[in-house]
């Protein structure tokens, strides 16, 4: 029987330096299979079901080598660091859709920076194998651009700091909670568990239903091979269904956000939402924003029968992309008002995918008047069904596994890369999470123990990417301080993006600074170099007088940049008190002495929103954590 190795091993491939490199795979039974690389042997035996393994090594920095498994060879290995990328889409996002692509692509010419993209893929139970058909490449302008920005440019300092031969496996999905990355038993392991797993447990009972021995696994084509359907034309206006008028009491009800194919729906194409609201009179007159959350896969979005807005597949990341649109000012009526959304999904699921806190109407610029939550209830009626289309087609799970599932993609895109040895990961993922901060606080941790216990390479660094600045509703200062309150494990770092992020657009293209500010981190804390890896980091606040002095570390040159020289984003709050920015903020030496502009003020936050006004960085110009503490 021909040996058959895993897919990890093959031409061009990155050994992790310093530990014994594993090669496994699969023979005949019985059949002794030596092993060799770079003078050093081993052999293994497969066992009664075909299956080997053997350890070789280790090796230390270098190559290219011959790995000589029996009869086959594997060429042009290099041993150096490996690193594993994951999140979900800023992490995916690729160096063609990120900044100043056509000159970053041109010289990617690094023959010792080896990459391998995961496909997509899902399982409801762990997988051993590799999804699809994913293959080590050295990084050139050819191989590049569809690979991750953030973790190339990750790997690219790294390997311009140190010379180390660097290996990257993309393993990111875009749109994606947590709880998919956590293995079954990580999951159980949650406080939370008994009670969350009654969310999905119908999920989970509805695939194990479905297969014959045991849950099939999904796996995603390439972009350029997936089958979706095209939208032939918008009918439903000519149904009525964007109409005002249009009596709707007899249509079925829906829940909002959530899939339609979720709720026993068998089927894509276009859909009709529909809700009522009544319009307070303080607010005719002013235009409204009204902001539905994200939709699978695109929206043509009517207010009392006006369009209002649409999103196409000409819109980066469309399928999670947060729907917000004006309403004009001469369309809103007095009292009763009527939203109507088409929805058409073209693939595999259909709906709102958004979170409940994204769906409100409210008045432009006039946050005192209060908003209208759009979560929950809404009209709904069928436009055109067409078949759901799978990428494993006639799949005992078609239709059912999906990537909101807790370890549903753990078990098929990380399971499989867990033999294979590394030197840490870099996580850039919250963005799905962010309604939940308190969860996510708990999960994170739990994440990161978990791969740990999976990989079995000891506490392997794991870096995180702050979320970057972005105007929502969700309450992302509260989720960043859960990324950085995981700090309290061992062999953990983060890099701030606060400062780089794009107002309208959750996806902000400078995927280089994060990626240095990541490298910075690896570099201090795994590398031993001598390098500022943290922005400023407040420690204590405190009354002299009266006035407030932030003590911070990491506070080498503090400066300020933009605001013509003034120092922003300090606020302040009496013990019972709502926050107001401080009368006024300066830097003196690695101190903030602020003043509060308001008696007994109590406690002091600093870039305390999702995309604020904040200034503060030290010598190394990486910008200040945010925070919020009690004055001493």
């Amino acid at each position: 029987m021909p040996i058959k190795l895993h897919g990890l091993l093959s031409d061009n491939m990155m050994m992790q330096e310093g530990i014994p490199a594993r090669i496994w795979g699969t023979a005949g039974k019985g059949q002794k299979i030596r092993i060799s690389m770079a003078g050093k042997t081993a052999q293994a035996v497969a066992d009664k079901k075909g299956d080997f393994e053997a350890l070789i090594g280790p090796f230390p920095y270098g190559g290219p080598y011959t790995l000589t498994v029996g009869d086959k060879k594997i060429k042009n290995v290099l041993v150096g660091d490996v690193w594993v990328c994951s999140g979900q889409s800023n992490m995916e996002m690729s160096v063609s859709a990120a900044a100043n692509a056509d000159e970053e692509i041109k010289k990617a010419k690094y023959p010792k920076i080896r990459i391998l993209t995961v496909t997509r893929s899902l399982s409801g139970q762990a997988e051993q194998d590799m999804p699809g058909n994913a293959l080590w490449r050295e990084v050139t302008p050819q191989s590049i651009a569809g690979f991750s920005a953030a973790g190339y440019y990750f790997g690219r300092e790294l390997h311009q700091k140190t010379g180390h031969p660097i290996g990257l496996i993309n393993t990111s999905w875009g749109g994606t909670r947590i709880e998919p990355w956590l293995s079954i038993e990580g999951f159980r392991k949650w406080e939370r568990h008994d009670e969350e797993v009654k969310k999905y447990a119908q999920k989970f009972k509805k695939a194990s239903k479905r297969v014959d021995m045991s849950v099939q696994r999904v796996v995603a084509q390439a972009a350029a091979e997936v089958q979706v359907h095209t939208d032939s034309g918008n009918a439903g206006v000519a149904m009525g269904f964007a109409n005002f008028d249009l009596d709707d009491r007899k249509m079925e009800t829906s829940e909002l956000p959530g899939y339609w194919t979720d709720n026993g729906y068998e089927f894509v194409g276009a859909v009709w939402y529909r809700k009522t609201v009544n319009i307070p009179e303080n607010w005719l007159g002013n235009d409204l924003y009204l902001s539905l959350g994200s939709f699978t896969d695109f929206d043509n979005t009517y207010f009392n029968g006006e369009s209002v807005g649409f999103t196409c597949k000409d819109v980066p990341n469309f399928w999670d992309a947060p729907r917000k649109y004006v309403v004009p000012a001469k369309i809103v009526r007095p009292g009763k008002n009527v939203i109507a959304v088409r929805v058409f999904a073209h693939k595999t699921h259909g709906g709102s995918n958004g979170v409940m806190r994204s769906m409100n109407l409210s008045v432009i610029n006039k946050a005192g008047k209060g908003e209208i939550p759009l979560f929950g209830k809404w009209k709904m009626a069928v436009e055109k069904k067409l078949p759901r289309l799978f990428d494993t087609p006639g799949g005992a799970n078609a239709g059912v596994l999906d990537s909101v599932t807790p370890t549903w993609i753990h078990n098929s895109m990380i399971a499989p890369l867990v033999r294979f040895p590394i030197k840490g990961a870099i996580w850039y993922q919250g963005e799905s999470n962010a309604s939940e901060p308190q969860k996510y606080a708990e999960l994170l941790p739990l994440l990161i123990q978990d791969w740990r216990e999976k990989w079995n390479v000891g506490d392997f660094p794991f870096h995180i990417v702050s979320l970057a600045g972005y105007k929502t509703a969700d309450p992302w200062p509260e989720l960043r301080q859960a990324q950085y309150d995981t700090l309290r494990l061992k062999n953990t770092g983060i890099a701030m993006a606060i400062d780089i992020g794009e107002p309208s657009d959750i996806h902000p293209k400078n995927k280089q600074d994060v990626g240095k500010r990541l490298a910075l981190s690896a570099l201090a804390k795994d590398y031993g170099k001598d390098v500022e890896f943290s922005g400023p980091v407040a420690i204590k606040a405190e009354k002299k007088g009266t006035r407030i002095v932030v003590s911070f570390q990491h506070a080498a040159g503090l400066k300020t940049r933009g605001f013509v020289g003034k120092l922003v984003g300090f606020e302040v709050a009496a013990k019972k008190g709502a926050f107001v920015p401080a009368k006024s903020a300066k830097i003196i030496g690695s101190n903030v002495v602020i003043d509060a502009g308001i008696p007994s003020a109590s406690y002091v936050r600093y870039a305390w929103d999702c995309f604020p006004d904040a200034n503060l960085y030290n010598g190394a110009d990486l910008p200040a954590v945010p925070f919020r503490m009690k004055i001493g």
